[in-house]
């Protein structure tokens, strides 16, 4: 627990003991309970609050890619083609790829 044994437990508790005494010590741990339970309240409740934030950013964000998609309006220059712009004749240099040599005659 934090790193502190058993004997460093009880140092702390005796410290405490005389600090605050046997009527006072009750008191002290039902408060520091009170305080945790609080901060963890505070703590999930920021949790969920900075998820929620996150959830609705993601959110608008989606859905501002979404209409910049169906916005843009269709533009066949812009498709891509498996078929080339101008009939390519064989024998030409452009009829092979770049990989591939034209044969030899």
């Amino acid at each position: 627990m934090f790193g502190i044994g058993f004997l460093e437990l009880c140092v702390i508790g005796v410290v405490a003991l005389v600090f605050w005494g046997p009527q006072g010590l009750p008191e002290l741990m039902k408060n520091l309970g009170k305080f945790f339970i609080q901060m963890q309240r505070v703590s999930s409740e920021f949790r969920r609050t900075v998820q929620s934030t996150m959830d609705e950013a993601r959110y608008d964000i989606t859905l501002e890619e979404e209409k910049s998609f169906s916005a843009r309006p269709y533009d066949p220059t812009r498709a891509p083609t498996a078929m080339p712009s101008k009939p390519i004749k064989s024998g030409t240099p452009e009829a092979y790829s770049s990989k591939t040599p034209p044969p030899s005659s």
